[in-house]
């Protein structure tokens, strides 16, 4: 056939890894005794998973780098949310 490739354009080199960042938004109801911050998510959360949490109040932000200890859902609003309990594995910068 005329004007048609006759080599792949892509391929890959065998399997590759990466991550995904999916942006959701949280509520943050409290920290906990032991340290641990409690959200309030749309999404589940899996255990042991290492997440970024960026928290915004007024001009400022923290990241925050933590770990999905436990996530269980519950009925708010009228809908399922999760509560994820999460620990924080280290500081924070400001912005």
């Amino acid at each position: 056939m005329s004007g048609r490739r006759r080599h792949q354009r892509y391929s890959t080199g065998g399997s590759q890894e990466g991550a995904l960042r999916i942006r959701r938004e949280v509520v943050v109801d409290g920290r906990g005794e032991d340290g641990t911050l409690a959200v309030t998510s749309d999404a589940p959360g899996i255990p042991d998973e290492i997440l970024t949490l960026d928290l915004v109040a007024d001009r400022a932000s923290t990241s925050l780098m933590v770990q999905v200890l436990e996530s269980r859902p519950v009925m708010k609003d009228g809908a399922v949310r999760h509560t994820l309990r999460l620990a924080v594995l280290e500081g924070f910068t400001r912005c």
